[in-house]
């Protein structure tokens, strides 16, 4: 399945890699093109990348989580990427939920309920 990069994240382990895009594309046998589409947001990562980055990053102690971006939640039959909770009439920002984490002020807590079958 296609995913959305996180190109900020991308971008960290180019880095980390210390090699230029033309060398790290041709280690992880795409075109210098394709890489810096994604790096651009522009071409999502399709299996057959995401199979042929997985051994570099692991190399890296990283996983195909660690640079693309979550799979969108389902709510309601609409995807949604993200669920910002904040105080009515306020920019403080109570929680933002995500499917891959949460990120919540300290006064509050969140419970995590499972779907029951």
């Amino acid at each position: 399945m296609n995913r959305s990069v996180d190109t900020e994240r991308l971008k960290d382990f180019i880095k980390a890699t210390k090699l230029p895009i033309i060398k790290l594309a041709k280690e992880i046998g795409i075109s210098a093109s394709h890489l810096h589409g994604m790096l651009k947001g522009k071409i999502k990562m399709g299996s057959k990348t995401q199979n042929k980055i997985k051994p570099l990053l692991e190399k890296h102690g990283l996983s195909l989580d660690d640079i693309l971006k979550p799979n969108p939640m389902i709510i309601d039959g609409k995807a949604v990427e993200m669920i910002v909770i904040s105080e009515k009439g306020t920019d403080n920002l109570v929680a933002a939920i995500t499917s891959k984490n949460v990120l919540l002020a300290d006064e509050y807590e969140i419970e995590s309920v499972p779907p029951i079958y």
